[in-house]
């Protein structure tokens, strides 16, 4: 994805007019284009200091009275544009656009990569995994995702004391729903990563937190 999104940055606009491509829409591919490459930078960063900031937690709620703790460093976040979500979507809007452009010949088509080559493989080195979790009564936890054209998503969490990833499931269609009954509010984390023929693809989501509901 991130391939295809620098490419258009590069090509798209001077093929604008030619097949009548909204301009608006064509600046907007370009500021995704910035900010999904950023996003993936930073996601990297991210979770290295994430990992610290979760043990920093874990020693302040269950560490040593009187143990010295340093505030745990986090990355600040400053994309080159205004965010906006929905860059996935977006990209196979401009897809569908261009490859119904009249004026589309075989030969831009294959430079803007419109056409999977035969015997073509997607690109699943800078797909990045998104959850949107929500708690739910009864701590189920309610986990929609977006599988990006792949075959599935694989959901992990860790409870209060967990060391380890625990797996939830592999999930083929939104949302999941995590049915871990709990008597009090827990705070839990959640993770996820695609899944294509069963093997992981691309790369882990960021970290998310939720205190369920009794």
């Amino acid at each position: 994805m991130n391939l295809l999104l620098q490419l258009w940055a590069a090509k798209l606009p001077a093929s604008q007019v030619l097949l009548n491509l909204p301009l608006a829409e064509v600046d907007q591919i370009v500021e995704d284009a910035a900010n999904f490459d950023y996003i993936i930078g930073y996601t990297t960063e991210f979770r290295t200091e994430s990992n610290a900031y979760y043990e920093f937690k874990d020693s302040m709620f269950n560490g040593e009275p009187g143990a010295v703790m340093a505030t745990p460093a986090v990355a600040p976040f400053a994309s080159p544009f205004p965010l906006k979500p929905g860059i996935i979507d977006r990209v196979e809007a401009m897809r569908q656009k261009i490859y119904s452009a009249s004026d589309l010949t075989d030969e831009l088509g294959l430079e803007l990569d419109v056409y999977m080559p035969e015997g073509g493989e997607p690109d699943t080195e800078s797909l990045i995994a998104a959850l949107v979790i929500g708690a739910r009564p009864n701590g189920v936890v309610r986990i929609q995702f977006s599988k990006q054209g792949m075959g599935a998503m694989r959901i992990q969490y860790k409870g209060p004391g967990d060391t380890e990833w625990q797996l939830v499931g592999d999930f083929s269609t939104s949302p999941a729903l995590h049915n871990k009954p709990s008597d009090q509010p827990e705070s839990r984390v959640y993770r996820g990563i695609l899944l294509e023929k069963d093997q992981p693809v691309g790369n882990y989501s960021p970290i998310y937190t939720v205190v369920t509901t009794p």
